[in-house]
């Protein structure tokens, strides 16, 4: 049986959180594991599946903490999000390729559990250090959905701009010149 991931505490470390799990092995012995989740990852997940960055945080949680274990055979052309036919379909695969990661993983996100796997008080939910300190701006998510929508239409046109052609044609289109940018004249 896979080893089962409780999230033990979370960690504000400024532009990201640290969340960090205990481990615990079918023969009980615990580990400690952790990754960092980038604070602004939850606006991207509210653009990128038209989630509400409220109404959906359980679910915009869940994604987040179960995307690094979903399996490369999980993923399948035609489901991601720039290939779905729609933003609803890649939506419902996404959600459903994280129910199956955290299932898979035995990854509880709901309550947390000490070292022996058996539930313990819950004074407060580790998780709640996001909860509480997300800043989802619903003006910076709108601009990052009009990010998602041209990154899905250039890939139906089978085009993929990199990050300096990308940066280059949007300073064309908002006239800015980049070659004399007063702004990066006083950083270290």
């Amino acid at each position: 049986m896979a080893p089962r991931y409780d999230v033990r505490e979370v960690q504000d470390r400024g532009r990201h959180w640290q969340v960090v799990y205990d481990v615990t092995q079918d023969d009980g012995s615990v580990t400690e594991h952790g990754h960092s989740i980038p604070k602004d990852t939850l606006e991207w997940r509210a653009a990128e599946y038209d989630l509400h960055p409220v109404n959906d945080l359980e679910t915009i949680l869940d994604m987040v903490l179960a995307e690094p274990y979903i399996a490369p055979e999980d993923r399948v052309a035609g489901e991601e999000l720039h290939d779905a036919p729609d933003i609803a379909t890649a939506r419902i695969r996404h959600v459903s390729r994280c129910a199956k990661a955290k299932l898979k993983h035995r990854i509880i996100t709901r309550k947390t559990a000490n070292g022996n796997g058996k539930a313990k008080a819950v004074v407060a939910n580790p998780l709640d250090v996001i909860r509480v300190g997300a800043v989802i701006d619903p003006e910076v998510v709108a601009v990052k959905k009009e990010h998602v929508r041209r990154a899905r239409l250039e890939a139906r046109a089978g085009r993929r701009e990199d990050g300096a052609d990308r940066l280059t044609r949007i300073a064309k289109e908002l006239n800015v010149d980049l070659t004399n940018d007063e702004r990066g004249k006083n950083r270290g």
